[in-house]
């Protein structure tokens, strides 16, 4: 997955620091991803090919994000 994050500076230094990251308001970034799969097994091929974007958020040590097939 190859993403990026664009906001004001003190958001993005906030959104390093462990602390601070749930104090953030989801609204005053963007988070944006595109994701890569890769698979043998025959069933799942078709998702090698897909194109795939989403967004997300950090809370915590986690980052959750939403990924869409664009079709």
């Amino acid at each position: 997955m190859d993403g990026w994050r664009v906001g004001p500076r003190d958001v993005l230094e906030k959104l390093e620091d462990p602390t601070q990251i749930d104090d953030v308001d989801p609204k005053t970034y963007s988070f944006r991803v595109y994701v890569h799969m890769e698979t043998g097994d025959t069933r799942y091929l078709h998702l090698n090919t897909g194109m795939w974007i989403g967004s997300g958020v950090r809370r915590g040590t986690e980052v959750i994000y939403d990924a869409y097939r664009v079709s």
